[in-house]
């Protein structure tokens, strides 16, 4: 293998359904600094399993590692969001070693469409009183077991060690999560939407907990697939003229405008639906959040993913949703000097949340850790 020894932290390795990233960071007297990033086009895997998503993707992500001199071989995956299922549901209050046999027992008869044998793991949201009393708020996952082993061996497979697996919402909030740690972040309600291209996260925590959870089905692929209708184009036509719309083209080196920004209106008007039944489900969400925690409320949603850097599309959230939205800044003090131009450095970067947070992750939540061990030995 090309990369190198090293102390750095394990790679982080999203396999996003349009993009491939990984990045690995070093601890510094300052905090964190990158090491090593890239990132890759994804072969579209619609319908595919997770292994079969990666076995697509195996040259991509081996080029994707001679690209930069990222160190050592052991990685940290998130869970495959197309193949996770995520509850929200109550359990009377109980000690930890209790509630983590009846988050399992409840959980199997939830999750019915798994197999007989999945793996589950949980967020303990808090205590919350209603009818029946005072109860625990769990955020609760599920991914069928044979799915997850397939998906980690092969990863391994292409020469890389699976350190840990974790939960994608949490590693995009880990970055932000740093900030919160004065008292009186301790009773802060924060909102973060990462929109991704199979679909979107929505998240809501107070102070550095994690409260709620919800993966709602409208993402990137379906504002690219409204333009596509709208101006006849093919699904790469559709798709480049979106990234042109995302990334604010405006011009040639002729001087004349681009498609996309003659369109820009119409893009607006395309994809208004999309965004219109995302905002929607943001607010249900946020309303439930109110109700559960006794009117606790956020003023904001932080947003991440690459469709975070269309101011548009951040107004139309926001005006639909009730509250601003605003591009999230991952990366703000850490030193990216070596990897990251200025320019990249200016736009926010906030496609790279989730890839950071993955390598950020820091071996404590054993759960996690001995599954991804129990996964690759089964």
């Amino acid at each position: 293998m090309p990369w190198t020894k090293s102390n750095s932290n394990p790679i982080g390795l999203d396999l996003g359904g349009s993009t491939i990233r990984a990045l690995q960071v070093r601890a510094t007297s300052a905090g964190f600094a990158v090491d090593a990033a890239a990132q890759a086009l994804a072969v579209e895997c619609k319908g595919k399993t997770p292994a079969e998503r990666v076995l697509a993707n195996g040259s991509v992500i081996r080029n994707l590692l001679k690209s930069e001199r990222f160190k050592g071989h052991r990685a940290v995956l998130a869970y495959p969001l197309c193949a996770t299922r995520i509850k929200n549901f109550r359990l009377p209050c109980m000690p930890d070693e209790e509630l983590q046999q009846a988050v399992e027992f409840e959980a199997k008869e939830r999750f019915q469409s798994l197999d007989d044998s999945p793996e589950i793991r949980f967020y303990n949201a808090g205590r919350v009183e209603g009818g029946q009393g005072s109860q625990f708020e769990l955020i609760v996952l599920g991914i069928r077991g044979d799915e997850l082993r397939d998906y980690i061996a092969a990863v391994e497979d292409l020469g890389l060690d699976c350190e840990a697996i974790d939960f994608s919402p949490a590693a995009m909030f880990r970055p932000f999560g740093r900030f919160l740690k004065r008292d009186e972040d301790a009773t802060q309600v924060n909102a973060f939407l990462d929109l991704g291209h199979e679909g979107s996260r929505f998240v809501m925590t107070c102070g550095t907990e994690i409260n709620f959870v919800k993966l709602i089905d409208v993402g990137t692929r379906d504002f690219q697939q409204a333009m596509a209708n709208r101006f006849s184009l093919e699904s790469q036509e559709a798709r480049q003229l979106y990234a042109n719309f995302v990334e604010g083209y405006g011009g040639h080196e002729d001087g004349q405008q681009s498609h996309a920004s003659l369109e820009t209106p119409a893009v607006l008007e395309a994809i208004k639906p999309a965004v219109e039944l995302l905002s929607k489900e943001i607010g249900i969400c946020m309303r439930y959040f109110s109700v559960t925690f006794r009117g606790l409320r956020t003023d904001s949603i932080t947003c991440v993913g690459g469709a975070s850097m269309q101011p548009e599309i951040l107004t139309s959230i926001g005006e639909a949703a009730g509250v601003p939205a605003r591009m999230g800044h991952p990366l703000r003090n850490i030193d990216t000097r070596n990897v990251f131009t200025g320019s990249d450095r200016r736009n926010g970067q906030p496609d790279w949340a989730t890839v950071l947070g993955l390598a950020m992750r820091e071996p404590q939540n054993e759960q996690d850790d001995c599954a991804a061990q129990e996964a690759v030995a089964s």
